[in-house]
Formats: structure tokens, C-alpha cells, sequence
């Protein structure tokens, strides 16, 4: 589940900063990224404020040969003071309904791509 819907954020609206950097270990083999990403509302929601969270992520990735990879990707989420907020004017609720804010998400997985023409 993506922390911010759509587009426009529920019509809230959004204002975003990313960074990423990668490296090399072994050039063209044994790849590694790292980045981060912050976000805040436009539009502040009734009980709730306008900064949405920040991410940190990275991944791992081992080139086997051109168009195939085998990647590990991990990423942790700090939700921002927007998810306190029930207001559900745009359809639904903005934090899912529940009294204060969600806990904040994680993942990790493993992933193998290969592109065949």
C-alpha cells in the first residue's frame, strides 16, 4: 500500500524531495543504492499536519549478464503528523480510519529480473 495514493494525493497535493546514490562494487557485476525521500501536503487535513514522512531505502543488485539481475531491496517509512488526520472528505479516511497514527511500514524482498526479447 503506497503511503500517498494517487497523483494528487487525495487532492491534497504533494511536495517531494528524493535523493539516491549508487555504487559500483564490482563495475557492471555487484551494484548498491541508497536513498532517502521526504514529503509534505499542500493542503493540511482537519486533525492532522502537513509533513507525510520520509523513506529510507536501498537495494543490492548482482548483474548475471545484460537484462539479468537478481536484486535484495529494503526500504522503512516514518510517517509524518498528515496521518493523524480521519478526515475523509476525498472519499475515504486519510489515516484508514483509526484513532492516531498508523504504524510505520517496512519492507523487504527479494527480486530476480530477466527481460527476453
Amino acid at each position: 500500500t503506497p503511503a500517498i495514493m494517487d497523483i494528487s494525493n487525495m487532492g491534497y497535493g504533494m511536495t517531494g524531495v528524493t535523493l539516491n546514490a549508487s555504487k559500483g562494487f564490482i563495475p557492471n557485476l555487484l551494484i548498491g543504492k541508497i536513498g532517502a525521500a521526504t514529503a509534505l501536503s499542500n493542503v493540511k487535513p482537519s486533525g492532522g499536519g502537513h509533513y507525510i514522512g520520509s523513506e529510507v531505502n536501498g537495494n543490492i543488485a548482482y548483474n548475471f549478464g545484460p537484462f539479468m539481475s537478481l536484486e535484495l531491496h529494503a526500504a522503512y517509512l516514518m510517517l509524518g503528523d498528515f496521518y493523524e488526520s480521519k478526515q475523509s472528505a476525498y472519499g475515504s479516511a486519510v489515516n484508514g480510519g483509526i484513532d492516531g497514527r498508523p504504524v510505520n511500514p517496512w519492507t523487504a524482498f527479494l527480486v530476480f529480473k530477466w527481460l527476453m526479447f
